[in-house]
């Protein structure tokens, strides 16, 4: 079975290869630009296990003004990363990672802006 924590750990895994460091879930505050994976609970329907998480990329902001550019080039590797449909299997059990949506969003308590990519995590019952 594919748990919402199991469906974040393979979403960490499609991630390591972003260049940053990757966290899941509930992080200290840091200088550092990285990625929070943040699982939300699961649903069940008739054939499928669904979970939505939300994939950030976190941004220092510098002097109080967002890092646009570099955002903007961040926001373009997850849309290349997670455009297309990403299936695979865990365990015997078929999986299928689906873009829902993207945006920049600015964090005012840390000073920060980063680029949320919502993903649709489903998982074969």
């Amino acid at each position: 079975m594919i748990t919402e924590g199991t469906a974040s750990n393979i979403v960490y895994g499609i991630m390591r290869d972003f260049g940053l460091p990757v966290y899941q879930g509930r992080h200290e505050y840091s200088s550092e630009d990285r990625v929070v994976i943040h699982s939300h609970k699961q649903t069940r329907s008739a054939k499928w296990m669904k979970n939505y998480l939300e994939v950030n990329v976190v941004v220092k902001d510098e002097g109080n003004m967002a890092k646009t550019a570099l955002l903007k080039s961040y926001e373009a590797r997850m849309m290349d990363k997670f455009y297309a449909d990403i299936v695979g299997e865990y365990e015997g059990i078929p999986y299928v990672v689906t873009f829902d949506s993207m945006g920049i969003e600015e964090d005012t308590q840390t000073g920060s802006h980063f680029v949320n990519c919502k993903i649709l995590f489903s998982a074969l019952r």
